[in-house]
């Protein structure tokens, strides 16, 4: 998702000449870092359970609530689902304040977009396995 969301916004920067689309940047690199050390620390026998509540709770607000449910359900599928439904431009506009958002206008960017709504179900369950996989390791054996 991180990945994604990094290329996603690098060609958004390009191919509309705003640099401040490179934000994205300064928040997905130390992500893709952290997570990739906690990973790495997580599946170590000696892993204490602060370093899988940090990575669930690193993976449920960046990359699942602020990637993909705001950034590829809203600024993305919603704003394209509106746009085609024929939503009034003066409404859109409202919504989606240019030049912080664009009117669907390329292909690429935007199903670059919608990808990360998408991989939010598969996210969202693996992170749950996740979730139970930890709560059953911490019951107590009786």
């Amino acid at each position: 998702m991180m990945v994604l969301t990094s290329l996603h916004h690098g060609y958004g920067a390009i191919i509309y000449q705003s640099h401040f689309r490179l934000h994205v940047l300064l928040v997905s690199i130390p992500v893709i870092i952290l997570l990739a050390a906690l990973y790495y620390a997580m599946i170590r026998a000696t892993a204490g359970r602060w370093l899988w509540w940090a990575y669930l709770g690193l993976v449920t607000l960046i990359p699942l609530a602020g990637i993909g449910l705001f950034e590829g359900l809203y600024n993305h599928a919603v704003k394209n689902l509106l746009y085609f439904l024929g939503l009034p431009i003066p409404v859109f506009d409202r919504l989606f304040p240019p030049p912080t958002y664009e009117k669907p206008n390329n292909v690429i960017f935007e199903l670059t977009g919608i990808l990360q709504a998408l991989l939010v179900l598969p996210l969202a369950g693996a992170m749950t396995g996740l979730f139970k996989a930890r709560r059953n390791h911490d019951q107590p054996v009786s």
